[in-house]
């Protein structure tokens, strides 16, 4: 299995982008994640991909606002073979930039489950706080989510080490601990450097970074060692790991390609962590329906819509990621959070309601009225 982390710089050449991932780095056993992706960006790759892979894109999940800058326009994109089944996916949303997150939980030929998240940090000298506030946040996220892979251009270290304990983070006016924490939750986790991992340390010269993933402008030009590709011990065995920054700078890169080389040592069925098996998944939907409890015959329409969602997880769960970015695209990302629904729930509850509603002019407006009257206050049967 391949692992691929690239920024591609938002400003990349797309088709050379296109030809270098079509030429040199995606096949079937490759997994993607590309930074900086600019929407123009991901409808080309997408409609180039289209066939053979998955893509999820994170400013699907969260659309950039009236108000946003181009800053918040970059989106994280993880491209999948078609292969692999895709049980969810998304962003983190308790970041304070969720657009620079994506993850995706897959299910492989085999029934092993991989979790897999791709993060994007900001940068300390236009964020300072905000960027350690941020690690805070990933560090959590780590934590709940218990990936198998994490892929991170974290802006950091100041000092590299290849042990993760020795590394030093600058002063984001916070001595450098959101930095610390987050690379300290990596170790927790039971993830590992994959570079640290087939790195000679014998080679290892104290101040200076293992590789090369980015030249940082400041005066003179220095490397730096941003880019990361973080996996879990118990899942993956390292065979290689390689940064190539000249390559992806003929592709009209600034960050180099890191591309790691695992064996996958987990069993079929075998889950990391506190990872929900399809069952443990089910379960949590129930929980959360009104009028469907596992019955065979559904009484009402509301009932059958709930079965419906709760199976999608088997039957067609990348049905149910295209009815969220429908209704993320209508405007509803932020309708009624705190209600206790999911928003998948929502979703499909708003497509069916768009479909039994057609020919009325405001579709949205009507949906949020007949949520609140007809779905959230009948009562529980």
């Amino acid at each position: 299995m391949r692992i691929i982390h690239w920024n591609i710089s938002y400003n990349a050449d797309k088709e050379l982008v296109a030809a270098k991932l079509s030429n040199d780095l995606l096949g079937e056993d490759t997994i993607a994640c590309l930074l900086e992706v600019t929407k123009s960006t991901y409808a080309f790759l997408k409609e180039r991909f289209r066939d053979n892979y998955r893509l999820v894109y994170s400013l699907d999940y969260r659309l950039p606002g009236d108000y946003d800058s181009k800053v918040r326009k970059l989106g994280v994109l993880i491209i999948v073979p078609s292969k692999y089944k895709i049980l969810h996916c998304g962003v983190a949303r308790r970041v304070p930039y969720p657009d620079r997150t994506a993850f995706v939980i897959l299910q492989d030929e085999k029934g092993r489950y991989l979790r897999f998240l791709g993060l994007h940090s900001v940068a300390g000298c236009n964020f300072l706080r905000g960027k350690s506030v941020q690690f805070d946040s990933f560090a959590e996220v780590v934590k709940t989510l218990a990936p198998d892979i994490v892929t991170v251009d974290a802006n950091e270290p100041k000092t590299d080490h290849w042990d993760i304990t020795q590394m030093e983070f600058f002063d984001n006016r916070d001595k450098g601990n959101g930095a610390r924490n987050f690379f300290t939750s990596i170790a927790d986790n039971g993830m590992k450097d994959a570079y640290a991992c087939v790195y000679d340390k014998g080679s290892f010269v104290p101040g200076e970074y293992l590789a090369t993933s980015h030249l940082v402008a400041r005066g003179k030009k220095r490397d730096r060692r941003y880019d990361f590709i973080f996996v879990h011990s118990g899942t993956f065995e390292v065979k290689g790991c390689s940064y190539s920054y000249e390559e992806a700078r003929q592709a009209s890169a600034d960050h180099a390609i890191v591309r790691a080389e695992l064996e996958i040592i987990k069993k079929e069925g075998e889950l990391y962590h506190e990872v929900s098996s399809k069952e443990t998944i089910i379960q949590e939907r129930m929980s959360v329906c009104r009028y469907w409890h596992g019955e065979d015959k559904c009484d009402t329409l509301l009932a059958s819509y709930e079965r419906l969602w709760v199976n999608m997880i088997d039957e067609d769960p990348e049905y149910l990621h295209y009815l969220i970015n429908g209704y993320i695209q209508r405007g509803l990302e932020l309708f009624s959070l705190d209600d206790g629904v999911p928003i998948g729930l929502k979703a499909l509850l708003f497509n069916r309601y768009e479909h039994w509603s057609s020919g009325y002019e405001d579709i949205v407006g009507g949906f949020k009225k007949w949520y609140f009257s007809d779905y959230l206050c009948q009562n529980f049967r």
